[in-house]
């Protein structure tokens, strides 16, 4: 059940083991959160939620070669917005010379990144939650400064939850160079389908398949979504829903070579802005510029019962902050996106509350929350769906 990228794994390789394979999925297209869209003018997909892997992003880049299909791996820029200037925040010279902080702040920072980044295994980092942790290592001003405001920005409430595992994670698993796929990730996820149905399975679009139903059906049944309803489908965990406005322009917002920005100041409503094709180039989007405002939120908030429209005028204001040349006239085109329960809130103890994948005899579940303790991404949908096909193949 689901042709995101963990069902889509999990298919290949239980259809490589010679298991029969069918896929539902209850969209008309596959990719979950990876899914794209494409407009006339464009020859690549863009996905509805910016999304990136890194060079050590091992299973997708190996899943992706198996069915030919190698990433581009680029150096784009991510900076930090902060009283008005953009910064460089990608290197510990970067880190020098922001201005926000002081000498003493500085090196204390640079420090603790360091030696998260050397730390082959920061679970037991987990019993402390990132605020209380990151105050006591880099200093109160370090904190408030740069990732008080980042974690509220994503977490919103629920920021002072988040343990410092997960901070660790992050540190740990970035790189310099960020990559994507000829295409986008929509044709890594159809090249995939192909493979399954080349090797006789089927997928069946826009349908919802009933748990109860399949299990007196099949030999086996894979769950990859946190909607399934089984008693050990998720842990007891919060969720918070991704929220995107996507603005096709005319001309470039960011500077050039800037991908990334995050926003240090929490009155902007919204948290990055991603400007895609500063990554990957206009060339294969009609010589257009794609813009990603981007936030996580409680599935309650405002913003998702506001129109497209209303959104647009509320964060024209703010864009103009960070580029004061820019106007509604260079917007073609603006779509927003909602994307349920796509943030899971790792609290303290975290891995004490995954669940095993195997629920009963006949049913398996897995979904993003049990990638703990690395953030939501296509490669860890990827390494929990083949590690799910590897145990259905043991047991049949």
């Amino acid at each position: 059940m689901g042709a995101g990228f963990a069902g889509l794994a999990a298919g290949l390789e239980l259809a490589k083991g010679g298991v029969e394979v069918k896929i539902f999925e209850s969209q008309d297209k596959i990719g979950g959160l990876a899914v794209g869209f494409k407009e006339p003018n464009w020859d690549w997909s863009a996905e509805k939620f910016y999304h990136h892997i890194f060079t050590n992003d091992l299973d997708i880049i190996r899943l992706s070669k198996e069915v030919g299909i190698s990433p581009i791996f680029l150096r784009p820029k991510t900076c930090v917005y902060w009283h008005r200037k953009i910064y460089p925040f990608d290197s510990p010279i970067d880190l020098m010379k922001f201005s926000g902080l002081s000498w003493i702040d500085k090196f204390r920072m640079g420090i603790v990144l360091a030696l998260f980044k050397l730390l082959p295994n920061g679970k037991f980092l987990e019993k402390w939650t990132a605020e209380k942790g990151l105050k006591f290592l880099m200093g109160e001003n370090g904190y408030k400064t740069i990732w008080e405001p980042l974690l509220t920005g994503k977490f919103s409430e629920f920021a002072g939850l988040v343990n410092l595992a997960w901070f660790w994670a992050r540190i740990k698993k970035r790189t310099p160079e960020l990559g994507t796929f000829p295409g986008g990730f929509q044709a890594l996820a159809d090249r995939i389908a192909q493979k399954i149905i080349e090797s006789g399975g089927k997928i069946h679009l826009n349908s919802r398949a009933d748990v109860n139903i399949l299990q007196n059906t099949f030999d086996a049944v894979l769950t990859t979504t946190i909607f399934s309803p089984t008693p050990h489908s998720l842990p007891p965990t919060l969720y918070l829903n991704a929220h995107v406005l996507f603005l096709e322009l005319n001309r470039p917002f960011l500077p050039p070579n800037i991908y990334w920005l995050n926003i240090l100041n929490r009155e902007f409503p919204f948290l990055v802005v991603c400007e895609h094709t500063n990554f990957v180039g206009t060339e294969r989007f009609g010589d257009k510029h794609l813009l990603y405002l981007g936030n996580y939120l409680p599935e309650d908030h405002r913003l998702f019962t506001l129109t497209s429209e209303k959104i647009l005028q509320e964060f024209l204001p703010w864009l103009s902050k960070i580029n004061p040349n820019f106007s509604r006239k260079q917007i073609s085109k603006f779509f927003v996106f909602r994307g349920p329960k796509a943030q899971s809130v790792m609290t303290l103890n975290y891995s004490r509350r995954i669940p095993p994948i195997k629920v009963n005899e006949k049913l398996y579940s897995i979904n993003q929350a049990m990638i703990y303790p690395w953030d939501r991404g296509t490669n860890y949908a990827v390494e929990l769906g083949q590690k799910a096909a590897r145990e259905i193949i043991n047991d049949l």
